[in-house]
Order: structure tokens, then C-alpha cells, then sequence
């Protein structure tokens, strides 16, 4: 691992502790022998940084009137790797902060320092949630946010898709990406700027009482099996959380927010991608696939052992020797306050690259498991923020993908 140490340890004298634990010197030694582990000043060192680490103090003016932030240090912090960082650089945050302090001061620092080297930082526009919305044929009370991108938006070879959206308080999300979707359209001639057709999502768009606290967990599972949602075929719905990408193909999970009708206009639209269809029998609340069903590099996927992919659809993986393997248990037994996903957010990871994958910092059973299978781990830590929509995959959207076309399954 690689610390280029900030400018600000240059006034301070840094101690290295004293271990009784010889394992912790020779494994030091091995590592400075190797070249893995350098300690330096040079604020140059972070233009070969792959990730950087923030954690220097965040320190407090205690005063007898009021207790002051003395946040001058900290906001440097940010500002000297910003400025060094390659881009695609991850900057993580180890620093305990205040509630706001990465919307407030280091995501707009970032995004000063970076767009001054000509990085491109692109963040939705927000609108205001908490109003009462309406069409013509029915009405909501709020709205639901704009923390997970990868529900509404979709990106298929030089083209970015606006999907239906199923949810009544989702249906002006795509509002907070027009912006972006604008400057993307008038910057790049070949990018293609499409929207599914709006769903009127009238009452004949729901089963109505399907949601009843009435109804046994047995019961739904009953009627997952039998392909029985709470969406109608009434019209074409789908969340683009639905969809996993293989390159020429379009694995399409049908279930509460994609229906059949969904799956069709997919296919229609996408005419040179073979799109298959997918369920899992196991969830009683089949809602988006990546916690579900994960895709971590060429031939190998994680798959929620609580609902397993039916061995009739395995055939397209298995033909083209594709391993699918158990994700590891969540670390926690229950989802954190006011988050209505579920523990299973747990295999909710970002994939970078082939050989480098985020996970979120307490899920170390996944991050164990992925470790072992050859990936190297970034802890990251969100899950404070899975009330907002959802984990580390569903919180980020990909716009410019490198690489070409690619055939993942060639027998068909």
C-alpha cells in the first residue's frame, strides 16, 4: 500500500508506535524491503496514487461562549490530493465529521480543485422533494430523492436511458439528471439522449392490497414463484436497477419494478443485444438485481444464497463457463434505521475494474470473500446512507465506459 503522507504532517514530528508483537516488525520489514510501503512528504507522491486516505484531525475551538470548527486543516487536507490525484482516483474519507460535512465542504472542494485540472465531477441537480406532486391521474404526497442514479438511468454502447420508473414518487426523479444529460448530448455528438415512454401509472398499474401487512411472508413467497407482482401488464415498466449489462447481452430481472411489458419494450429497443429474463424465486420483495444477483469480473457472479437463480435459467452462464458462487453473509442482522432495503445491500458492491472492487467498510464478510477470490478491496464506508436508496452500486452511475463491444456468451 502506498501513504504519500499530506503536507501537514511536515510541521509535526511522526511517531511510528512500539509493538511486543515481532509479527507486526517482520511484516513491516518485508513490505519496506519490497517497495510496497513508502513514507513520504512529497504532496508529488499522490499523482501515483491509485486511492487516498484522508484521516488527519478535524479539531474543535472549545470556547465559554461557543464551541467553534477549526476546519482550515482538514479542508487542506482535501485540497492537496485533489489537486495531485490521476484521474479516476477514489478519495476516501476516514475522518469522523459532522452530519453535512461531505455535501457541504468536501464533495464542492473536490469538485473546485478538480475541475481547475480540467477533471470532469458531475453530480445530479436536486429538486425539492418534499412537495406534493400530480398528474392528471393521481396525486403524491413527496417525492423520494436522487441518491441512487443507477435506478433511472442506464448506459447501452453511446446511448443514456431514462427508464419508466414503477413508483408514483419516482416519476420527476429523472428531472435531476436533465442537466447533466443536456451538457452530455451537446458536448458529445455521438452520445444518444433517449427516454422510455412516461407511465401514466394509473390504479390498473397495481394489484391492489398486494402489499397488505396481512399477507405471510410464505404467501408472497407463493406468488414470486408463480411470476405474481404487485405491477400489472398494463403498460411497459422497468427500473434500469433491473438491468445487468454483459456486453452483448441484457440480463433483465422481472419483478415489482420491471413487468413483462417492460422487458418487451426492452428488447424492442435494443435490437442488436440478446436481452434475457430473470427471476429469483426466494425474494419475497423482488426489487432491482444487484443485491441479488452480482456480476464481479469476467465469468465469475455472486448470488444471494436466500434467492438463488433457478437452475432452468442457469443454462446461458453455465454454457459459456460462468461460475456462480454464494455471496457471503451480511455482516448485520438488520438494515440501519429508516433503510427499507434489506441486509443484502451487503453484496451491493462497485466494481472498477476486473481486479478492484468498493465494499462497504462494516461488510467484511463480503469483503473477505471477494479478497479471497483475487479482488483487491476498498472499504468504503456508506452505510449511514442506505436510508437515501440504496448501497455503493446503486449510488453511482457509469457514463464513459472504456473497452469495445464484447461477447460474454457466444453459445446461445
Amino acid at each position: 500500500m502506498f501513504h504519500p503522507f499530506h503536507s501537514y504532517f511536515q510541521k509535526h514530528r511522526l511517531y511510528i508506535g512500539v509493538h511486543s508483537d515481532e509479527n507486526i516488525h517482520k511484516a513491516l520489514e518485508a513490505i519496506a524491503k519490497f517497495g510496497n510501503l513508502i513514507a513520504t512528504t512529497e504532496d508529488s507522491a499522490y499523482k501515483s496514487a491509485d486511492i487516498v486516505v484522508v484521516d488527519v484531525p478535524f479539531d474543535i475551538s472549545f470556547q465559554e461562549t461557543e464551541n467553534k470548527l477549526q476546519i482550515a486543516s482538514f479542508e487542506e487536507a482535501i485540497r492537496v490530493p485533489a489537486r495531485q490525484v490521476p484521474e479516476g482516483a477514489l478519495i476516501i474519507i476516514e475522518t469522523t465529521v459532522p452530519p453535512g460535512t461531505c455535501e457541504k465542504l468536501i464533495a464542492p472542494t473536490l469538485h473546485e480543485e478538480l475541475s481547475k485540472r480540467g477533471i470532469i465531477v458531475d453530480r445530479p441537480d436536486p429538486i425539492n422533494f418534499n412537495q406534493k406532486i400530480s398528474t392528471p391521474d393521481w396525486e403524491a404526497e413527496t417525492m423520494f430523492g436522487c441518491m441512487p442514479p443507477r435506478d433511472v438511468l442506464l448506459t447501452v454502447g453511446n446511448e443514456i436511458l431514462e427508464a419508466t420508473m414503477s413508483y408514483r414518487c419516482r416519476w420527476f426523479e429523472y428531472l435531476c439528471y436533465r442537466p447533466l444529460l443536456k451538457k452530455y448530448y451537446n458536448s458529445d455528438p455521438n452520445m444518444r439522449h433517449e427516454s422510455a415512454p412516461k407511465p401514466r401509472l394509473t390504479d390498473a398499474d397495481y394489484r391492489k392490497d398486494y402489499l397488505s401487512e396481512k399477507i405471510g411472508i410464505q404467501k408472497r413467497l407463493e406468488w414470486t414463484e408463480k411470476k405474481f407482482f404487485v405491477t400489472t401488464e398494463e403498460e411497459p415498466l422497468f427500473d434500469a436497477a433491473d438491468i445487468l449489462r454483459f456486453g452483448k447481452d441484457l440480463v433483465v430481472q422481472h419483478g415489482f419494478t420491471t413487468n413483462l411489458k417492460g422487458i418487451d419494450w426492452i428488447k424492442r429497443h435494443y435490437k442488436d443485444h440478446r436481452v434475457h429474463a430473470v427471476n429469483f424465486p426466494g425474494d419475497p420483495y423482488p426489487i432491482h438485481i444487484d443485491a441479488t444477483f452480482t456480476p464481479i469480473k469476467e465469468g465469475l457472479i455472486i448470488n444471494n444464497p436466500q434467492r438463488k437463480l433457478p437452475k432452468e435459467q442457469r443454462k446461458l452462464f453455465e454454457d459459456n463457463d460462468w461460475e456462480i458462487i454464494d455471496a457471503a453473509q451480511p455482516a448485520h442482522n438488520s438494515p440501519p434505521p429508516l433503510c427499507y432495503s434489506s441486509v443484502w445491500l451487503s453484496m451491493n458492491v462497485l466494481v472498477l475494474d476486473s481486479k478492484t472492487v468498493c465494499v462497504e467498510k462494516s461488510e467484511v464478510y463480503q469483503a473477505d470473500q471477494l479478497d479471497k477470490l483475487g479482488m483487491e478491496v476498498v472499504p468504503v464506508e456508506l452505510r449511514d446512507a442506505y436510508a437515501f436508496g440504496g448501497g455503493l452500486h446503486c449510488c453511482t452511475a457509469d457514463v464513459y465506459r472504456e473497452g469495445k463491444l464484447k461477447d460474454y456468451f457466444p453459445k446461445q
